[in-house]
């Protein structure tokens, strides 16, 4: 077994794969979103707070391609921390995480900056298939 190899496909796999950063103020559900990531290997999580405060502190840092935020935080509106990550940070994807459903709610994130809204009542397959999405969809 060649160690150096190994490390070597490890981190041209980690290169490639899909950095996610999220921004959750309920750990629970922060845990929950780590543990459905944490054995995909084309996505990985490179930060999580439960702050936008803390966010747009720790996303220049991190380079995170897709930023995956609840949009009802506290001292914060979603929307306005989408709109001011996306002027900063271009080049990151934004889905929305809400219970939120309607279709006026879905157009202001949507023209915030955000790439999709996800309901928090989908499916986990949906908000994995929707990161992938998002990240894929980034203009280069």
């Amino acid at each position: 077994m060649d160690i150096q190899r190994i490390a070597q496909e490890q981190e041209t796999r980690n290169a490639k794969a899909i950095k996610l950063f999220v921004i959750e103020d309920h750990p629970i559900v922060r845990l929950g979103i780590e543990m459905l990531f944490e054995y995909l290997e084309d996505v990985f999580i490179v930060g999580e707070t439960g702050s936008v405060s803390e966010a747009l502190h720790l996303i220049p840092a991190l380079k995170p391609d897709v930023v995956l935020i609840d949009i009802e935080l506290p001292g914060a509106s979603g929307i306005s921390a989408i709109a001011t990550i996306k002027d900063c940070h271009p080049e990151i994807a934004i889905v929305a995480l809400s219970f939120h459903e309607d279709h006026i709610y879905r157009e202001k994130l949507l023209s915030s900056g955000a790439h999709t809204l996800i309901s928090k009542r989908t499916a986990a397959c949906e908000l994995v298939r929707a990161i992938r999405t998002a990240a894929h969809a980034i203009p280069v």
